[in-house]
C-alpha cells in the first residue's frame, strides 16, 4: 500500500507495512486460532492518507477486537499484547525492557501520584531487591478487556489529560510496599512477594478504591466506610460532611438512618414537627455524587433502615420508577434490616407495629440483640398511648419482595444474624456495599455485541428477557476457548446452603450452591455437594 503517514514531529513519510506485519506477528506468537495477516487485511481498510502514528496502534488494536467472536475469542489475547505494547511505550517510551523501580517511584513521587512517604520507609537496596523481584511477563496474561480496565480505572494517571505513568506490575509490588511498610524489615519483604504474586497472576483481586488509591498521596485503605446519623440535625449535617470526604476519597458508603425520628413526630416539645427521613436522604444523595471517586467513577452508597420504623412503606419505593423526584429518592440503594420477631409475625400471618424511633426510646439500640429487643418492642407495643402505625407482616414483605424484584437493588440484613455469627465485640448496626454478591461475568456476547464484564443478576434479567446470549468457556473436546450458547439463567432461593471450592494450584475460589456442576478432571461433571478432596478442578486458564 503506497500511503504516507504523519511522524510525531509533523513530518511525512511512506507507511511502513513490514513493520507493521513485525509488530503483528509478535503479538500472535503462541497464540492459536489467530491470524496476523488476518488483522493486518482488517486495519488496512481503516488508514487514510496522513494518518499519524500514533494513531495507527490503535487502528490495530481496534482491528485485532473487532475479529473477537464467539469462534475465534483468543484475539483478546492479541488485543491485549498489542494493548501493552502501546501502553509500555506511551508510559516508558519501551516495550521490552522495563525500568528500574527507584525510577518510577522517584519519577511518580515528583509528578505528586505516588506517596513520598515510601521513600522514607524503603531504601535504595531494599527497592533493588524488589525490583528483581517484579514479573513484568505477567503484563501479558491480561486480555484485552482486562487490561483495557486496568489502565481506565486502577493504574494512576493524570486524569485530565489521560497520561498513564505506571505499568500493571509496577501497581501491583507498590500496592503491596504500602501495604506493608509498617511491619519489621525482616519480615516484611516474604509478605510483599507474597501480596504481589496473589495479584499479579489475578488471584485475588482488591476493591477499586485501595486499587486506585494505595500508593498515591490519598493513602486510601479503606473501600467501604460505615456512618451512622443521630436524629439531631447537627449529627445529620456531619453526615453529609462524612459521606462528601470519604466519596472523594473513592470508598463506597453506608449509612444507617434509623435513629431519625418519622415524618410529623414532635420536635423541641411540639414547636415544630418533623419532616422525615425522605428529605434527608435526598441530602445524602447528592453528598454522594458530589464528588467523583478520583476521576473513576461516580460515588455510591447503601442505606440501611429497619422494619420496625414507622417510614418503612415509603422507604421501601424510594427507588422504582413511580412517582416523582419529589418523593423518589433513587441513585442509592437500600438494606432493609429484620430480625427474628419480623419473621415470626410473618410465619404467623400476624401484624406489626411501627414506630418512630423517638417515641420507643432503648428500641434502636437493643436492635440485633434479639432477646433485649423483643422485650422493648412488645413492652412498646403493649402501651397504646404510644403513637404507631399497624399492618400485616406478610404485606410489609410483599411489598419488599416486589421491590426487590423490580430493582434489583433493595437488600435484605438480617440484624441480628449479622450480631450472633460476627467475631466483632461491638454491636453490628449496618453492613457494607458487598451485600448482594452478586458474580461478574466477563467476555459476553450478547445480541451480537462483546460485553466486557456484566454483573450476573443483571445477564440474568437480560435472559430472562429473551435476548441471545453467548458466554466464552472452553470446549472440552478440543480444549480451546470458544463462546457458547447460554441454555439457562435463574435465580437461586436465598436460604440454600453455599459451598466454598478452592483450587490449591491456582488458589481460584468459586462459592456456589450445592446442586451446581462443577467439571473435574478426573470425574467429570460433578455437584459441588459432591465433591472430595481426590476431585481435580479443570480451571479456565
Amino acid at each position: 500500500m503506497n500511503l504516507n503517514v504523519t511522524k510525531r514531529n509533523g513530518e511525512k513519510m511512506p507507511l511502513d507495512a513490514e513493520k507493521i506485519n513485525k509488530v503483528l506477528l509478535w503479538a500472535c506468537d503462541g497464540i492459536s486460532g489467530v491470524s496476523a495477516s488476518d488483522i493486518a487485511m482488517n486495519a488496512e481498510i481503516q488508514f487514510f492518507p496522513g494518518i499519524k502514528t500514533s494513531q495507527i496502534h490503535d487502528v490495530l488494536i481496534q482491528s485485532a477486537v473487532e475479529l473477537i467472536s464467539e469462534k475465534t475469542p483468543n484475539y483478546q489475547y492479541v488485543a491485549g499484547n498489542l494493548l501493552n505494547y502501546l501502553l509500555r511505550k506511551e508510559v516508558f517510551e519501551v516495550k521490552t525492557d522495563m525500568p528500574h523501580l527507584w525510577t518510577v517511584i522517584t519519577d511518580n513521587i515528583k509528578r505528586e501520584v505516588y506517596d513520598p512517604i515510601i521513600l522514607e520507609k524503603y531504601s535504595t537496596e531494599e527497592i533493588s531487591a524488589l525490583n528483581l523481584y517484579i514479573k513484568h511477563k505477567r503484563d501479558y496474561d491480561f486480555t484485552y478487556a482486562g487490561l483495557q480496565q486496568l489502565m481506565d480505572k486502577y493504574l494512576v494517571q493524570h486524569r485530565k489529560t489521560k497520561s498513564i505513568y505506571e505499568t500493571p506490575q509496577y501497581a501491583f509490588m507498590l500496592i503491596a510496599m504500602t501495604v506493608f511498610m509498617d511491619y519489621e524489615k525482616h519480615s516484611r519483604f516474604k509478605h510483599i512477594k507474597e501480596l504481589y504474586d496473589l495479584i499479579s497472576l489475578q488471584k485475588i483481586s482488591l476493591p477499586t478504591p485501595i486499587m486506585a488509591g494505595v500508593r498515591t498521596p490519598n493513602r486510601q485503605y479503606s473501600s467501604c466506610t460505615l456512618i451512622e446519623s443521630g436524629d439531631s440535625l447537627d449529627s445529620i449535617c456531619h453526615v453529609n460532611t462524612a459521606i462528601t470526604k470519604y466519596v472523594s476519597k473513592r470508598a463506597g458508603i453506608g449509612i444507617n438512618v434509623g435513629k431519625i425520628r418519622a415524618i410529623g413526630s414532635e420536635i423541641r416539645g411540639g414547636e415544630v414537627v418533623h419532616t422525615g427521613v425522605i428529605p434527608f436522604l435526598k441530602q445524602m444523595q447528592s453528598s454522594v455524587h458530589s464528588c467523583s471517586q478520583g476521576g473513576i467513577r461516580k460515588g455510591s452508597a447503601t442505606v440501611y433502615f429497619p422494619w420496625w420504623h414507622q417510614e418503612i412503606e415509603d422507604v421501601l419505593v424510594l427507588k422504582n420508577n413511580k412517582g416523582t423526584d419529589d418523593n423518589r429518592v433513587r441513585h442509592m440503594d437500600y438494606g432493609i434490616q429484620f430480625s427474628r420477631l419480623f419473621y415470626q409475625r410473618f410465619k404467623d400471618n400476624a401484624e406489626i407495629s411501627l414506630f418512630s424511633p423517638s417515641d420507643v426510646p432503648g428500641l434502636y439500640d437493643a436492635f440485633g440483640d434479639n432477646a433485649a429487643f423483643d422485650e422493648l418492642y412488645l413492652k412498646f407495643e403493649s402501651n397504646k398511648k404510644i403513637n404507631r402505625k399497624t399492618i400485616s407482616a406478610r404485606e410489609l414483605m410483599n411489598n419488599f419482595a416486589q421491590e426487590r424484584i423490580g430493582t434489583g437493588r433493595m437488600y435484605v440484613m438480617n440484624i441480628d444474624h449479622a450480631n450472633t455469627n460476627s467475631p466483632f465485640k461491638e454491636r453490628i448496626k449496618m453492613s457494607n456495599l458487598c451485600l448482594s454478591g452478586d458474580s461478574i461475568i466477563n467476555d459476553v456476547i450478547i445480541e451480537g455485541v462483546l460485553v466486557k464484564s456484566i454483573n450476573m443478576l443483571e445477564l440474568i434479567d437480560i435472559y430472562n428477557s429473551g435476548k441471545d446470549i453467548k458466554i466464552l468457556s472452553k470446549n472440552l473436546e478440543t480444549n480451546e476457548l470458544e463462546f457458547k450458547q447460554l441454555q439457562k439463567a435463574w435465580k437461586t432461593k436465598e436460604d440454600q446452603e453455599l459451598y466454598e471450592i478452592e483450587d490449591e494450584e491456582t488458589g481460584y475460589k468459586i462459592k456456589c450452591t450445592g446442586c451446581h456442576k462443577i467439571y473435574t478432571k478426573n470425574r467429570g461433571w460433578v455437584e459441588a455437594k459432591d465433591l472430595i478432596e481426590t476431585d481435580i478442578l479443570d480451571i479456565l486458564k
